[in-house]
């Protein structure tokens, strides 16, 4: 296999993955690619790395590992996948999808998956009212599409609160969620997801300065083996978002044991392989491996598909030629 890598970021946990697997890769950033739409209805689409051409037998299969540039790198994957039929892991839809941390949350509730208390809002006129509806104080304040613990605000008092409050909605820039704080000291979970199976986890500490237990922010991990609840939600979170299939599930237990899904990751850190000492890179890998072989499978079937009917049309031809001559000599 050729593997397509895009990503804003060196990936040396990814590149042994698919080195030890024997295979090759191309990591490239995503603002490399050019798209192009043809004004043909036979299908012309392309695209185009600088001015080299990229055609379906290019790549076997494309990962995405992107932070920054997602929007694009996202309509880079729809056009490699849906426009020119090369395997991606990851949609891009789903990519822009979990970026938007509410809509997550919509998607999951939906899907009968435990969030949370929280609300979203651009201008409520009763800070208190909001408030009260996730719980009363303390709470947590976040971006709606913050990432790795940015913008996540611990709200503790009425005059705080509407400070904080007041300076988010007045800017009129920033989306927030408002969210149930869950006193669980600091804890919460990583959980890694590769096709529908839970392959690494750990437990993350914030530090006694934070709530924010971030490894990226000082918070400390350890290995842990996700129990039978916590596992099964983590699958569902993923699998209810439609062609994300490799993700980081964050869950948060309450004081009561339950877990709650914070947030889905579509490009988790790295963080976890040294934690773990277990690379899910592997995993990844062979879930592209097992994608290729049913995909070279599906090709060997329609090229057979393809012959027969073309032996049958043949044969048909044939008999037709047959015919004809013995009328011809009855005449």
């Amino acid at each position: 296999m050729n593997i397509l890598v895009l990503t804003t970021a060196y990936q040396t946990d990814l590149e042994k993955a698919i080195k030890d697997a024997g295979y090759t890769a191309e990591f490239c950033n995503p603002n490399e690619f050019n798209m192009y739409i043809s004004e043909s209805t036979k299908g012309m689409d392309s695209v185009y790395k600088g001015e080299q051409r990229i055609f379906r037998s290019t790549y076997d299969c494309v990962i995405s590992r992107v932070g920054n540039h997602r929007g694009y790198a996202a309509r880079v994957i729809e056009h490699l996948q849906n426009n020119l039929g090369i395997f991606c892991v990851q949609s891009g839809e789903s990519l822009n999808l979990v970026a938007d941390k509410f809509r997550t949350a919509q998607i999951l509730s939906q899907n009968g998956i435990r969030v949370p208390k929280q609300v979203f809002a651009m201008s409520p006129k009763n800070y208190k009212h909001v408030i009260d509806k996730v719980g009363g104080l303390p709470a947590i304040l976040k971006e709606n599409t913050g990432s790795q613990g940015n913008g996540l605000i611990l709200l503790e008092s009425p005059q705080q609160t509407n400070m904080t409050l007041d300076s988010f909605y007045g800017s009129g820039e920033k989306h927030i969620i408002i969210q149930r704080f869950l006193n669980n000291g600091g804890k919460d979970e990583r959980h890694i997801v590769v096709n529908g199976e839970v392959v690494s986890s750990m437990e993350r500490q914030a530090p006694k300065h934070d709530i924010r237990s971030n490894i990226s922010r000082e918070g400390t991990g350890k290995k842990i083996f996700a129990d039978s609840e916590t596992r099964e939600l983590c699958i569902k979170a993923v699998a209810a978002i439609e062609g994300l299939n490799f993700a980081g599930v964050d869950v948060m237990k309450d004081t009561d044991g339950k877990p709650y899904v914070i947030e889905i990751n579509s490009n988790p850190g790295t963080g976890i392989v040294g934690i773990t000492g277990y690379n899910h890179f592997k995993d990844l890998v062979r879930y592209c491996e097992r994608n290729y072989r049913n995909g070279s499978k599906v090709a060997m079937q329609e090229k057979a598909q393809k012959m027969i009917y073309e032996l049958c049309v043949l044969a048909t031809n044939v008999d037709a030629d047959l015919e004809q001559m013995f009328r011809d000599l009855t005449k």
